[in-house]
């Protein structure tokens, strides 16, 4: 499942969700699943940003949601295969 969860947005995008995301958990994530450019909308991102958001008070949704933001701004930049 987390797999699929990986979206491909443009790298203007990228980097507007990972501020968004050290600003406010989770939100940047669930945006980014209704602009990626493989699927309409990514389900599987959904429900990342959904428990990023839902672990926000113990500090573990923080992390996450800003390492999948710097993921995806990797892979939209050519560091990592998608």
């Amino acid at each position: 499942m987390l797999r699929n969860s990986k979206i491909s947005v443009g790298r203007g995008a990228a980097t507007f969700l990972l501020i968004l995301n050290c600003i406010l958990p989770g939100i940047g994530t669930f945006i980014g699943a209704f602009c990626d450019r493989r699927k309409c909308v990514n389900g599987s991102a959904i429900i990342v940003a959904f428990l990023q958001i839902l672990l926000v008070p113990i500090l573990v949704g923080w992390i996450w949601a800003i390492r999948y933001s710097l993921q995806t701004k990797r892979r939209n930049y050519g560091y990592e295969a998608i």
